[in-house]
């Protein structure tokens, strides 16, 4: 099947005939591709739908619902078909409005049901092997606690900051920071130029 350049296409379950993704693309062969290589790797719901269809020895059928004249117009009209899409009911797999997001809000009554659900479960218990694997994970990753550079790593950072300035606005940041505060104390050294006590 040919595809105009910027398209929103739907994937459709051959078994129900019912869109379940919505996106966007300029390459619609290659997102097709695209899709079938997320569903051996990736895990979100529409990669698990593909593979449950790839598994029966089904494929998704990929259709234009829409065409763009240019990419600027792909996210508004991603956001419209997917809000469009729910509320006719299509069970679509999407997890995001669309637009380009790349987050996901969680619904307030799901995230209610895993904090209950893990209050009632309580802190896991971990065993000695756990323990073990975790602390040795965790030896010499300390980060900044403690943590020494050798001297052929410091001479080596040394050398990378020699030369280097701090731009304008780095060096203005730094002034404002220590605006209010007070200079050092001088120290009150007493010279004894005659030898004396």
């Amino acid at each position: 099947m040919l595809f105009s350049k910027n398209i929103i296409y739907g994937l459709v379950d051959p078994r129900t005939r019912m869109i379940r993704y919505i996106g966007q693309t300029t390459k619609a062969q290659q997102r097709a591709a695209d899709h079938r290589y997320a569903a051996k790797h990736g895990s979100t719901h529409r990669d698990r739908w593909v593979k449950q269809l790839l598994d029966a020895g089904l494929q998704f059928e990929m259709v234009e619902l829409d065409s763009c004249e240019s990419t600027d117009d792909l996210d508004s009209a991603e956001i419209w078909w997917i809000a469009y899409g729910k509320a006719l009911g299509w069970p679509l797999t999407n997890i995001t409005s669309g637009g380009g997001t790349s987050f996901y809000v969680m619904p307030e009554e799901s995230r209610r049901k895993i904090s209950e659900k893990a209050i009632a479960r309580g802190p896991r218990p971990q065993s000695d092997e756990e323990r073990a694997r975790r602390s040795e994970m965790w030896k010499g990753k300390r980060y900044a606690l403690g943590f020494k550079h050798s001297d052929a790593a410091k001479a080596a950072i040394a050398a990378g900051q020699r030369g280097r300035k701090q731009s304008s606005a780095t060096r203005n940041k730094i002034a404002d920071s220590k605006q209010g505060l007070k200079p050092p104390a001088q120290p009150n050294f007493h010279f004894n130029l005659l030898g004396e006590d």
